[in-house]
């Protein structure tokens, strides 16, 4: 397996794409609340790189069984059900309901990502069940980090460098790593057993952080808390039924 990594999701080529298994990662915090949304019950979520689509896309379905869900800089959009803190996402609010969902750097990736053959969404949380899903399908592997605002993201880095690590692990040896997944690997070996330190003092951490989302920083940062595996699936995300 041939695994390559691009630090953020507009400079991911799409020959790196085609025909190949797509992991994308928003850690803070697109990924984490998807995966959330779905362990709760949530039918579907529609990925929509602008507000425009999704209030497109609202006005044609029935109100009652979606949710317009998003941020744009880590604040709710007005006029929103939801923003993007996964502790919105309770069972009670989001189950059976179809999500609308698009946020400032992940979703974009998760669009860009429908050109792959196949495609998860992975973060901390399910980084066990990501790796599982990937070595159950055949070919090489594009690693896309949602990065911010078209920058690099200690957090994406991290998190795609220890997906990464893993699937080198357990394919003993037979894994041919990019530079850039080379670097990503490097960088998680620094913070191994230190993820909610590092997300509390990365750029977006510390940003989170000032619009008082801190707890969400604790929950993006729990291995392994969940074994969902989301993937997308013509233009929506859902619960790998595999």
């Amino acid at each position: 397996m041939k695994i390559d990594l691009f630090f953020t999701h507009t400079s991911a080529a799409e020959e790196k794409l085609k025909n190949r298994t797509a992991a994308v990662i928003d850690v803070l915090r697109a990924s984490s609340t998807i995966c959330e949304a779905l362990r709760n019950g949530a039918k579907e979520i529609v990925p929509l790189a602008e507000v425009s689509e999704a209030m497109e896309l609202a006005g044609k379905l029935s109100r009652e069984k979606i949710l317009l869900c998003g941020e744009r800089e880590g604040k709710i959009i007005p006029g929103y059900d939801l923003g993007n803190s996964p502790l919105e996402y309770t069972r009670e609010i989001v189950e059976g309901k179809t999500l609308l969902f698009t946020s400032t750097n992940g979703s974009a990736a998760m669009v860009k990502a429908s050109a792959a053959k196949n495609t998860v969404i992975a973060c901390f949380n399910n980084i066990s069940a990501a790796a599982d899903y990937i070595l159950r399908q055949s070919g090489d592997l594009t690693i896309i980090c949602s990065g911010t605002n078209q920058q690099f993201s200690m957090d994406d880095a991290v998190c795609g460098g220890m997906l990464a690590h893993f699937l080198t692990h357990q394919c003993e040896g037979e894994v041919e790593l990019s530079d850039a997944a080379e670097a990503a690997c490097v960088l998680y070996h620094k913070f191994q057993g230190k993820i909610p330190l590092m997300l509390a003092g990365c750029a977006h951490g510390s940003y989170l952080r000032s619009l008082g989302y801190d707890y969400d920083l604790k929950f993006c940062g729990r291995v392994d808390s969940t074994e969902v595996a989301p993937v997308l699936k013509e233009g929506k995300i859902v619960l790998n039924d595999e």
